[in-house]
């Protein structure tokens, strides 16, 4: 009896590892709502300064809507500051849901204060209704938790958004990861909240514009 209880608890804790795994690789192993400032899953690729760096030449140096001369400072040397105003301005505009998403990473990854934070968000959610399938994923992962004083947590929408993303998505790696999210709502969302989640998938499905075909 002895021998066998000594086995079944690295058993159990092997059955029990993939879960955690799958949670860890979907994003939910986060500690709390706070931390999830430093994980949307662009920024993770790039901090702020390079993707302010490197987006805002690259935006420059393809015109920008409407942009014009590139701004810049009296001793003629390239504003960033302005640079990066005139990128969230060109996002808020609502017609490129990319640069919606790449600008409200900039903004909640480098958060100075709760307005940066509250435009960052609505930028997210206005990228995800028009339908990029990962912001619809980053707004899934925030609804999950809450983030900060912005997002409080919905159960519901995030389930909804996040089985629009996986109808949205087509890469295998994509649909797997997505599927261990899901899975894990699955486990963790009360029934009620799964049965609203699902109602609201069916209404954004309707609603949201599918991606482009090109």
């Amino acid at each position: 009896m002895m021998a066998g209880a000594g086995r079944s608890r690295p058993a159990a804790a092997a059955q029990a590892e993939p879960g955690r795994a799958r949670e860890r690789r979907a994003g939910f192993g986060w500690r709390s709502g706070a931390d999830h400032a430093s994980r949307p899953v662009l920024a993770r690729l790039v901090r702020r300064g390079l993707v302010l760096g490197v987006a805002g030449l690259l935006w420059l140096s393809s015109g920008g809507p409407r942009l014009g001369a590139a701004p810049e400072t009296a001793s003629g040397v390239i504003d960033p500051g302005e640079i990066f105003t005139r990128m969230v301005a060109a996002a808020e505009e609502g017609r490129d849901p990319m640069l919606m998403l790449n600008v409200a990473f900039m903004l909640i990854d480098g958060a100075r204060c709760r307005e940066d934070r509250v435009r960052g968000v609505a930028l997210l959610r206005g990228a995800a209704a028009r339908g990029l399938p990962p912001a619809m994923i980053e707004y899934a992962r925030m609804l999950t938790r809450g983030w900060q004083d912005v997002v409080e947590p919905d159960h519901a929408a995030a389930y909804a958004w996040m089985q629009l993303a996986f109808s949205r998505s087509y890469a295998a790696q994509e649909k797997r990861d997505l599927s261990d999210m899901l899975e894990f709502m699955q486990r963790t969302f009360s029934s009620e909240e799964l049965a609203a989640g699902r109602r609201l998938y069916e209404d954004l499905e309707r609603r949201i514009p599918q991606p482009d075909d090109d």
